[in-house]
């Protein structure tokens, strides 16, 4: 889904979430910080996030196996949309 801002702007999450109260809360899921070009274009979205979808952002990160973060969100939007 792309998250339209600045007119033709636009950055998309890796996904999105549709409470029942119509909420939409956007998922980035951050698997490949430390790669230059990625961290860079991380920074610029996020800054996008947080001026234009404040309060809309779930972060995660990656590992050798999925963290413990990412259950505790995954658990959380269930219990969010159940």
């Amino acid at each position: 889904m792309k998250l339209v801002y600045n007119g033709d702007k636009y950055i998309e999450p890796d996904f999105t979430v549709k409470l029942p109260d119509g909420k939409q809360l956007y998922w980035e899921h951050l698997g490949m910080l430390g790669t230059e070009d990625y961290d860079e274009r991380w920074l610029y979205k996020f800054e996008v996030y947080e001026k234009r979808f404040p309060g809309q952002l779930i972060k995660t990160y990656e590992g050798a196996t999925i963290t413990t973060s990412a259950l505790v969100k995954i658990k959380k939007i269930k219990a969010l949309i159940a």
